[in-house]
């Protein structure tokens, strides 16, 4: 999908993308901008839904690796070399990269896309 224009696929979505991006970068001048068009686009409301939805990602990140949630196998293998790159295996959930336990009775287990086992 091309976000670089709304063109009614995702109402928005350049906007809600340049949001997102200024909370991951910390630019204070892009957040704002964003929220002041945010709100001038979409209303207050939307507002406050875009940045439930990212502080609630940001929990969810935050709350498996505190549980010891591992990551699927599929999904560390498919991330491993920009991992390395990025130095994410030095963060404290890189403990939890690893093989997804399987019941040994199961087939296999899905989680979401990835299936492993």
């Amino acid at each position: 999908m091309d976000v670089s224009s709304d063109d009614g696929a995702v109402p928005h979505a350049a906007l809600l993308i340049r949001f997102t991006e200024a909370l991951i970068t910390g630019d204070a001048a892009a957040l704002d901008a964003a929220r002041e068009e945010i709100v001038e686009r979409m209303g207050a409301g939307a507002l406050v839904d875009a940045a439930g939805v990212a502080g609630a990602f940001e929990g969810f990140t935050r709350i498996a690796d505190a549980i010891g949630i591992p990551t699927e196998t599929v999904k560390v293998e498919m991330t491993e070399d920009f991992r390395a790159g990025l130095g994410a295996d030095s963060f404290t959930g890189a403990r939890n990269v690893g093989d997804a336990p399987v019941r040994a009775d199961a087939e296999a287990a899905c989680w979401g896309t990835a299936r492993v086992k």
